[in-house]
């Protein structure tokens, strides 16, 4: 999209609003001025003012806390953005691209995602067919593209027979993938709560727990053990938060990127939970599987959160060789992103040398 627009010569800058803590998305987002918070040595411009005149992706989007998507959907709106501490709006004329593997239209239905921004992220929408739909659903969602781009009436006959085709070859798989116990338990949970939206979450959480007791197919038991963390944490059980997602990591086997976040988050939820030897092992787990040169970004921020946690636990050496580590990390398509973590690195890095 960037090479074949008009602001081809114009920056390209992407961000993935998943892979960083809700409290420095803003920052990295809009920047923010010297003195703004702690560890803010200097101004630093925001991934707007850096895609100034060109292109801006915003990769996962509807992983943006709410207070941020506020933020965002003025900055779209008006044109303008202010810096974390500042005190001035700076104008911007830039091209946003979104993407997302959520469904924003349900997370607008559940309260999750600002309705006013999915209609400004669902401008001119590009789908890919999800990884876990069968392989009829993912034909017809290729057929209606076809048809869509090229509206050929010719081939109308020869695409009704290679649908009855299809359909024949297909049905015995397709009934086994609609009749899956474990998805349709999901959904029935799934569908109770958006229904009754004011349905208190204990009663959520007793579902989720009920679900994972009866079904443990791999699959459905890492998409309720995601939901059910988060219905932990957001009832304060912070404990029980991190264990839903240590027994999930513990079955993911097909990817160390997702395997380390589900480690990482539960590392966090360890920390709230003020169990600082769990959340380093935690955090110990997330470090070992992830690779610098293939996932630089993640991989600063699980050293950073690893470094920080040995400096409250009172261990300065092992705190100072993660920082370094950090450091040590270089990646020239992730450079702005990791800007701001050897920025942190750098200040207690300063702190733990000054004694």
């Amino acid at each position: 999209i960037h090479q074949t627009s008009t602001r081809k010569n114009a920056p390209f800058v992407s961000i993935n609003c998943g892979a960083i803590p809700v409290s420095l998305i803003e920052s990295e987002l809009f920047g923010h001025e010297k003195g703004a918070f702690t560890g803010a040595v200097k101004s630093h411009p925001g991934c707007f003012e850096q895609a100034n005149n060109g292109i801006l992706f915003l990769d996962e989007i509807g992983e943006l806390d709410p207070n941020v998507q506020v933020k965002l959907l003025r900055a779209l709106e008006t044109r303008t953005i202010r810096r974390v501490g500042g005190e001035k709006d700076i104008p911007i004329n830039i091209r946003v691209v979104t993407a997302t593997h959520r469904n924003l239209e349900k997370m607008v239905e559940e309260q999750k995602f600002r309705e006013d921004l999915q209609r400004k992220a669902a401008e001119g929408p590009i789908e890919v067919p999800s990884g876990d739909l069968s392989s009829v659903e993912i034909f017809f969602h290729k057929l209606s593209v076809f048809i869509k781009r090229n509206r050929i009436q010719v081939f109308s006959a020869i695409l009704g027979i290679v649908v009855v085709i299809v359909l024949i070859i297909s049905i015995t798989e397709y009934i086994k993938y609609r009749e899956n116990v474990a998805t349709v338990e999901i959904e029935k949970i799934e569908k109770k709560h958006l229904q009754n939206p004011l349905i208190d979450i204990k009663d959520k959480i007793k579902d989720y727990e009920k679900y994972q007791k009866d079904f443990t197919l791999e699959k459905p038991f890492l998409r309720s053990s995601k939901v059910l963390s988060e219905l932990y944490a957001k009832n304060g059980e912070f404990s029980k938060a991190a264990i839903a997602l240590e027994s999930a990591g513990k079955k993911i086997e097909d990817s160390k990127e997702i395997k380390a976040y589900y480690f990482y988050i539960a590392g966090n939820y360890r920390e709230r939970a003020n169990e600082m030897k769990e959340a380093l092992q935690n955090y110990g787990i997330s470090n070992s599987l992830l690779t610098p040169k293939d996932t630089p970004s993640f991989s600063a921020w699980s050293l950073y959160s690893t470094a920080r946690l040995k400096l409250l636990t009172g261990d300065k050496e092992g705190a100072k060789k993660d920082l370094a580590k950090v450091l040590e990390i270089d990646s020239p398509e992730f450079e702005e992103n990791l800007k701001s973590v050897k920025e942190l690195a750098t200040y207690l890095i300063i702190k733990l040398n000054k004694g």
